[in-house]
């Protein structure tokens, strides 16, 4: 079981004030017995239940005004000498298929991106996606919940869309950015960069393979491509768009330009085993991390009951 706090604990001062009716109830019960002693008359059973359900209805506003949470978070270990940044190409391109309803290049690369993220749990991990620039949306983190929800609810075909419309929007060159821009933590000292793309874009040239030394960051790419495939509009595949045969050559030569590794998606349990061995083993330290679950709902449901009760009694 987990701690339990309260987010806004002062806030439970409210109880005091939905006292004052139990203290009213109270009053008119003494005023009662005085009068039927008065008349002889005899006292009839005491409700017990009316006067709990008046005071737990405040006591239990109290506890929900304090917000109640419960940490359930289990304690996590990390790494601090090893990241991993995963970046996703969201170029149009990534909308192809290889039907009508079939898994698009994004969604596979979605997929991938969560299993490299599952085979090393205490390793920081990153998200950036790429057009004609990259983008970081999540820097190194080890939560994989943050993860996770940031790849479902962040990345997304052309969110943001390239500056400049072009029909190979995807800017490989642009990952240099990822070295000049300080994606990686400084602290880090093994450094792996995963880029998930269809390889559908021009050669960039030396300075990325430059920028990417320098930066000692080691390169995986994987080839989400498969032949035939197309953007399935809604009537039919999109006659603007042309699948590029050329691409696993023209991304095995990038690779080999920036002194990485390429993989097809078919590959992808080789590309993983490859991402785990290059991050390799390190020490590793407890990292404080919260997991809170949010009581207030079923307190407040709670003192719905005792309420319910009052109401009903209302006239008694």
């Amino acid at each position: 079981m987990g701690a339990l706090s309260f987010l806004t604990p002062a806030a439970a001062l409210v109880a005091l004030v939905g006292l004052m009716p139990v203290a009213v109830y109270l009053r008119s019960e003494r005023r009662a017995r005085a009068v039927r002693r008065t008349l002889g008359l005899p006292e009839p059973p005491r409700r017990r239940t009316l006067l709990a359900a008046l005071v737990a209805v405040p006591l239990l506003g109290g506890v929900a005004a304090a917000q109640p949470v419960l940490d359930r978070a289990e304690p996590r270990r990390q790494r601090a000498d090893a990241e991993l940044i995963v970046v996703l190409d969201t170029t149009r391109s990534m909308l192809a298929s290889s039907g009508s309803g079939g898994r698009t290049r994004l969604e596979r690369a979605r997929a991938a991106a969560l299993e490299l993220r599952g085979r090393v749990p205490q390793v920081r991990a990153g998200l950036a996606s790429l057009t004609d620039r990259t983008l970081p949306h999540l820097f190194p983190t080890i939560d994989p919940r943050t993860f996770e929800l940031t790849l479902e609810r962040a990345i997304g075909v052309e969110r943001p869309p390239p500056a400049v419309p072009s029909t190979l929007a995807t800017d490989l060159g642009s990952l240099a950015a990822v070295a000049n821009q300080r994606f990686f933590s400084p602290q880090a000292r093994r450094r792996v960069l995963v880029v998930l793309t269809d390889g559908e874009t021009e050669e960039p040239g030396p300075e990325l393979a430059a920028a990417l030394r320098r930066g000692r960051i080691e390169t995986v790419f994987v080839h989400l491509h498969r032949p035939g495939e197309q953007i399935h509009l809604a009537a039919a595949p999109d006659p603007a768009y042309r699948s590029d045969p050329g691409s696993s050559r023209r991304l095995g030569r990038l690779a080999a330009a920036v002194d990485g590794v390429s993989f097809t998606e078919d590959e992808l349990a080789a590309a993983v085993a490859h991402v785990s061995e290059s991050l390799g083993d390190g020490p590793t330290s407890p990292r404080p991390q919260r997991d809170l679950l949010a009581l207030m709902p079923y307190v407040t449901l709670a003192a719905a009951l005792p309420l319910a009760l009052v109401l009903r009694r209302r006239n008694v």
